[in-house]
């Protein structure tokens, strides 16, 4: 039986967000302080980045719920497209200012090829066109979700289709590894996805295992998880195949899981942080390029032990989720749910 909060939601599935958000706002505050060559934080942001996103892809599948697809499209529109495009323009004067005063390009020019990589969804691989540039590098995770969303409102969620669509992302996955091929609209990420977001969809709706176990038995497998997480990072440390990467998403992820089931109760701290995941992304993007822009990085300097920098990006990353807080809270405040991805259409009837 899952445990749900006040607001009905599943407690675990809340507490798994708010930990995974965490982890992405620690790898992007390791980032803007140029500490991803320290050798234990590197370690550790790079033991992060495997499973931090594959959880929320496969959390979005296991939450996910296929309605009619006039209300899977209104779904799509006002809780990802719509958000996409205002947290794209509202990150697009401060780019524009980076591009013009620091690379020097001329404000026309980065106009036009910030618009070419806001439509192309910030892809990674924009970083090298010549006809697009990237604003907000973290709205790909959104453009993903836009696509994942899209896809699944068109597909009939049988285990038969679900496992059709999995063993196919996985092919043309390992073809475009393989090739070294990028693809625009982040669609190579969206290929990834699909396995996770399948998997679930498919452990809620379809495989129906009601395990209980005791904290001391989730606790127990919570540390076995974590060595076979390790196993999972050395074999791909020396093969690094697309199998191996799964691995490490699915074991992370499932470690997450575990842990956040050892919880029996949530605040309202952690709920509307798990609830606002989405402009989250954003904001702690606009929080640390502010960051990058001042230079705030330079204090690190003063920290030469590891331990002084580990503390320091953890202590900034907290900043980061109580600063957003409480933007969250005046936005609701407001009454801005535009902004949050929670505006509901009335249906004229």
């Amino acid at each position: 039986m899952e445990i749900t909060n006040n607001s009905k939601n599943i407690l675990w599935v809340d507490i798994a967000k708010f930990i995974a958000m965490f982890l992405v706002v620690f790898e992007h505050v390791v980032l803007a302080f140029k500490l991803n060559d320290t050798s234990y934080i590197a370690y550790f942001r790079n033991v992060v980045v495997t499973f931090h996103m594959p959880l929320f892809f496969l959390i979005s599948g296991y939450l996910y719920k296929q309605k009619s697809r006039i209300e899977n499209y209104e779904k799509i529109l006002w809780a990802l497209v719509i958000p996409y495009f205002i947290y794209q323009f509202l990150y697009l004067p401060m780019k524009l200012g980076y591009y013009n005063l620091y690379e020097h390009i001329p404000f026309g020019i980065a106009s036009i090829k910030c618009f070419v990589g806001i439509l192309l969804g910030d892809n990674l691989g924009t970083e090298g066109s010549k006809y697009a540039l990237s604003v907000c590098p973290a709205m790909w995770f959104v453009m993903v979700m836009i696509q994942l969303r899209f896809i699944f409102a068109h597909v009939n969620m049988t285990v038969k289709n679900l496992s059709l669509i999995t063993l196919f992302s996985f092919l043309v996955l390992t073809f475009l590894k393989l090739a070294n091929i990028d693809l625009y609209f982040c669609l190579d990420n969206t290929l990834y996805a699909i396995p996770y977001f399948v998997f679930g969809y498919c452990f809620k709706n379809h495989f129906n295992i009601n395990i209980e176990l005791s904290k001391k038995s989730k606790f127990i497998l919570f540390i076995a998880l974590i060595g076979l997480l390790q196993c999972c990072l050395i074999l791909r440390h020396t093969y690094n195949t697309l199998l191996l990467q799964y691995s490490c998403g699915f074991v992370g992820s499932f470690i997450v899981i575990i842990f956040s089931q050892l919880f029996n109760h949530s605040n309202n701290f952690v709920n509307v942080i798990a609830k606002n995941t989405l402009f989250l992304i954003f904001f702690q993007s606009v929080f640390l390029f502010i960051t990058k822009w001042v230079k705030l990085y330079d204090i690190t300097a003063f920290m030469p032990k590891t331990y002084e920098l580990f503390l320091f990006v953890i202590l900034y990353s907290i900043l980061i989720y109580v600063v957003s807080y409480f933007v969250i809270l005046l936005i609701q405040k407001l009454n801005w749910n535009v902004l949050l991805g929670k505006y509901k259409p009335r249906r004229l009837i």
